[in-house]
């Protein structure tokens, strides 16, 4: 998108009102639009845009913003009409360059045929040439890029009221509705025939955001405008779809004109990111392409396409394309319209239901106050999914940057959350945040600002009361990792982050060469980015199974300066003796995320954190996991009982929850020694980690043929907790 801003020149009288004109342009454009914001004061507006070809488009405007549509060329001339002269003039406030006109296209893959085509069956060709005029192609502009989807135009007890289905990824916000347009009829008359053949009809106006649900990738859209006449309004059905059904699917892959693809429900699939299960359909026949989202997904019954799905995606064996060029495609996935339409039916009734008590709308939201606190506590709000496809939306506003907002759900019923930021986009949509618990939550450091969480019941069709619990902590930033000075490898300090308090263990070696450890257990903030706590040396005779108890002794303190979120200054107490490093986070692979959770993390798959057996304290496993790598730090004891620490140094992913690797000893420079020398690693034996879920598992170690087998866990000590993920499944 290009910007040009700029007033446009005074209103002008003409025949029943006022005008003001001006012209915008792009060098290379295929076409252009614009986005004019207009004064108070029209009155019977209306806008209308002509490109080079001559060919105009006029929509009715008021006050407010509004976008031309899209013309030809690379200048389009504007003209914005008022009954009565408004007192300021309008003005330009950007435009959209079109590199690639969105009409007479061809771009779509040779495999898809075109909805002139036979599809070898006549009941269903008869259904397909109805429905191919319920479809169209949505034009519309999202932040700074220019983009098309498909969609639907459905029959609804409003009719003739034009409601368009579309995919909540395509349309989310308020203002891509408003620059919605719509290209109508592009398709060709004959199979095969050339896509300039094509006599498309654009309706411009943009349209009005209904509703939109992330869980069911589904979004509702009133245009501004009537349909053109010649569309048809589609019917849908709401009962579940059952693996194997036909389907039909139509729609303008790559934004080319209409085709259609043939195939069946493959099965029920869960998609990462989304909380509800997908329709999964493979193809015989054509396929779905970037342009083609949003569409719907039909069955025939009783000679006519019904909606069932909206298209969200696809999922491959390999790529990520679906196209006819990939021949180990597998499924298309659609938002299940059985989810979508019991939360839209109060909307597209004869009378629309008045809002309840939570409103189902970022724009009816409940509006709840927290402040940040350093320990908060939570916020209880009684609340309840009053009839099928209620939808419960709570406004949240943030009042300072770096908070950590902490929202879940209690009670009996299964819920579904969605936050949302202040325009409507999705932030994270979650069902479960605990194995064993129905109720949805989930923890998010955030800036300041509005925010909204969508409440709703996993089932569609479910009512009944729960719990709304929200809370608001300033923790800052999370230091979980493992940390090391880059040039002097052999030695690291594991560092677990829990709300205020930093657990520290410092993986060194005595002064005889021998591997020690020290723990710094209650790390506090002292100012800014100082941390500080006192160091404690441990012994313990026998092993970890022993039982017998650990004995600490304060050797010294421990100081952490921060200088930014990935290096610090470590400097350390021992015996009298201070000892200063420059450290910085360890990075040997794909590094995850870590942030702050207030959950059990039963469903993490990325384990980094400290881990223990609370049956015999005084022993642990510090866990790093980058990528399908864990590098882990087991501080235990010798035979004499005195200090000793081993390292699984490159634990191999054999399967889910389950690594192995070397097991490894270290001897290496005393801790206080003034130069470093490089270590020595002796293998003596092999390491086996399996997880059985996010926060619970086992290790087996040997050493030099003697078996070790404990279970393990996740240690916590304050709250909240750290949740480490891996990039991408934030």
């Amino acid at each position: 998108m290009g910007s040009s801003a700029g007033t446009v020149p005074g209103w002008q009288p003409v025949p029943g009102g006022w005008v003001a004109r001006v012209a915008v342009s792009s060098a290379g454009a295929q076409g252009l639009r614009a986005r004019v914001r207009l004064p108070a004061g029209i009155v019977a507006g209306e806008v209308t845009a002509r490109g080079s070809d001559g060919e105009a488009h006029g929509s009715p405007v008021a006050t407010g913003e509004a976008w031309t549509a899209y013309t030809g060329g690379a200048r389009q001339e504007i003209e914005i009409f008022s009954r009565t002269r408004p007192a300021a003039a309008p003005a330009v406030e950007s435009i959209v360059h079109f590199d690639v006109s969105p009409t007479a296209k061809e771009t779509a893959g040779g495999c898809s045929p075109d909805v002139a085509c036979t599809s070898d069956d006549a009941a269903r060709d008869a259904a397909i040439a109805e429905r191919r005029h319920s479809v169209v192609l949505v034009s519309f502009v999202e932040g700074t890029e220019a983009r098309v989807c498909s969609g639907t135009l459905i029959n609804t007890d409003r009719f003739p009221a034009p409601y368009v289905v579309t995919a909540n990824h395509c349309i989310a916000t308020a203002a891509a509705a408003a620059s919605v347009t719509t290209l109508w009829f592009n398709e060709v008359p004959t199979c095969g025939a050339a896509a300039s053949s094509a006599t498309p009809r654009q309706v411009s106006g943009g349209a009005q955001l209904v509703f939109s649900s992330h869980a069911a990738d589904s979004t509702l859209l009133l245009l501004a405008r009537d349909a053109p006449a010649g569309a048809v309004f589609a019917g849908w059905d709401t009962a579940p779809l059952a693996t194997a059904t036909d389907i039909v699917s139509i729609s303008h892959p790559q934004g080319d004109v209409k085709k259609f693809a043939l195939g069946a429900k493959s099965a029920e699939l869960l998609v990462k990111g989304y909380p509800q299960t997908m329709h999964g359909v493979s193809y015989t026949r054509g396929v779905t392409e970037g342009g083609s989202s949003g569409s719907g997904l039909f069955t025939l019954s009783g000679g006519s396409l019904r909606l069932r799905g909206v298209l969200s995606g696809s999922t491959l064996r390999s790529g990520n394309l679906l196209s006819c060029a990939n021949q180990d495609r597998e499924d298309a996935l659609f938002g299940r319209w059985e989810i979508f339409h019991p939360q839209i039916a109060g909307f597209i009734a004869a009378v629309e239901r008045a809002p309840d008590a939570i409103g189902n709308r970022p724009s009816e939201a409940f509006r709840l106050f927290l402040e940040p606190s350093p320990n908060p506590s939570d916020t209880p709000t009684a609340a309840r999914i009053d009839y099928p496809g209620d939808v419960d939306v709570f406004r949240i506003d943030i009042p300072r940057g770096g908070a950590t907002l902490t929202v879940r759900t209690s009670g009996s019923l299964d819920t579904v959350g969605t936050l949302l930021d202040a325009s409507g986009h999705t932030l994270k949509s979650v069902n479960d945040a605990e194995a064993d618990r129905i109720a949805f939550g989930l923890t998010r450091t955030l800036e300041a600002g509005t925010y909204y969480v969508s409440i709703a019941p996993r089932d569609p069709l479910a009512t009944g009361d729960y719990t709304f619990l929200a809370s608001l902590a300033n923790v800052g930033d999370n230091y979980t990792d493992l940390w090391w000075n880059p040039d002097e490898p052999g030695w690291g300090l594991g560092l677990t982050h829990q709300g205020h308090l930093l657990f520290g263990t410092l993986f060194v070696y005595d002064r005889e060469g021998n591997p020690t450890w020290f723990v710094m257990s209650v790390g506090e903030r002292d100012s800014g980015n100082l941390w500080k706590g006192p160091l404690y040396r441990f012994n313990r005779p026998g092993a970890p199974q022993s039982g017998s108890a650990p004995v600490g002794t304060l050797v010294g303190q421990m100081r952490l300066t921060f200088t930014s979120n990935s290096e610090a200054t470590l400097s350390y107490l021992v015996d009298g003796e201070v000892i200063t490093k420059k450290i910085k986070r360890q990075v040997y692979s794909l590094p995850p995320v870590c942030r702050w959770s207030s959950f059990d993390r039963s469903l993490t798959t990325n384990f980094q954190d400290l881990w223990w057996n609370p049956a015999t304290p005084g022993w642990g496993l510090y866990v790093a996991h980058q990528g399908a790598i864990i590098l882990s730090a087991l501080f235990t004891y010798d035979a004499k009982g005195d200090p000793m620490w081993y390292a699984m140094s490159r634990g191999q992913r054999i399967s889910d929850g389950l690594y192995i690797g070397e097991f490894v000893s270290f001897t290496g420079p005393p801790y206080s020694a003034p130069a470093w020398s490089p270590v020595s690693p002796t293998v003596v034996g092999t390491m086996t980690m399996q997880f059985t879920r996010g926060n619970a598992g086992s290790i087996a170690f040997t050493v030099d043929g003697s078996l070790e087998v404990s279970p393990i866990e996740r240690q916590a000590f304050s709250t909240p907790l750290t949740e480490c993920l891996a990039p991408g499944d934030e």
